[in-house]
């Protein structure tokens, strides 16, 4: 026997396009899942339609009713052309106190459906992952230690919906990697002298000069 069943339009009435129909049996989980009327149904109308089983009673359903603003997609992009350095496969590497180029653009899926996106009418807001922060399409930012930086940019459109995507950028900042370097002593022609690399002491590097010319071997 069929349980009471609820059945949910997407439009003015039951010609609309049906969104789902609920009861214990189907969806037992409806309690507090929101339904909404989709971006195409300009009339923002929900028709309920409720089908008694006809055999038994019950305290049956209730609902709230709520109107929010309708969002269209948006999409937040890191133009890596434009940007300098460019980013290589996602990371972008530089050395602390250099300055990055960052330049962003959306993408609106929805564009027209409802309303009207543009670049113009919409607010660019970039976190750059070391607490600072800037606003704009194109901005400048300079990172002042080294470490790893995730970089997010969030596109607020007209009517105040957001991007939620990630531009999947991070940002390396690397410090000298040569530290306590000993200049070596004086070295003339045809005079051979070791460099050591510091990697457990081991050997790294023979530079060996003669009257005429200089070679170096960095094999391992």
């Amino acid at each position: 026997m069929q349980s009471d069943t609820l059945y949910i339009y997407d439009g003015p009435n039951t010609s609309s396009p049906l969104i789902g129909k609920y009861n214990n049996d189907l969806i037992p989980s409806l309690n507090l899942m929101p339904i909404n009327a989709s971006l195409t149904n300009n009339t923002g109308c929900l028709t309920v339609h409720f089908v008694s089983d006809g055999s038994s009673e019950s305290d049956g359903w209730h609902a709230t009713i709520s109107c929010h603003q309708v969002c269209q997609e948006v999409l937040a992009n890191l133009n890596s052309i434009l940007t300098i350095p460019s980013p290589d496969t996602g990371y972008i590497a530089i050395c602390p106190g250099s300055s990055i180029h960052f330049v962003g653009n959306s993408t609106y899926p929805q564009n027209n459906m409802v309303y009207n996106q543009n670049d113009n009418t919409s607010v660019y807001n970039w976190y750059f992952g070391d607490g600072s922060t800037a606003t704009g399409s194109v901005v400048d930012h300079t990172y002042a230690q080294a470490g790893g930086y995730t970089v997010y940019l969030e596109i607020t459109d007209i009517h105040g919906c957001t991007s939620t995507n990630s531009i999947d950028t991070r940002v390396i900042t690397a410090g000298n990697p040569f530290h306590d370097i000993v200049a070596p002593s004086d070295i003339c022609a045809n005079d051979t002298t070791d460099i050591i690399f510091a990697s457990g002491g081991t050997l790294g590097a023979v530079i060996t000069g003669d009257p005429y010319h200089e070679v170096i071997d960095v094999s391992l």
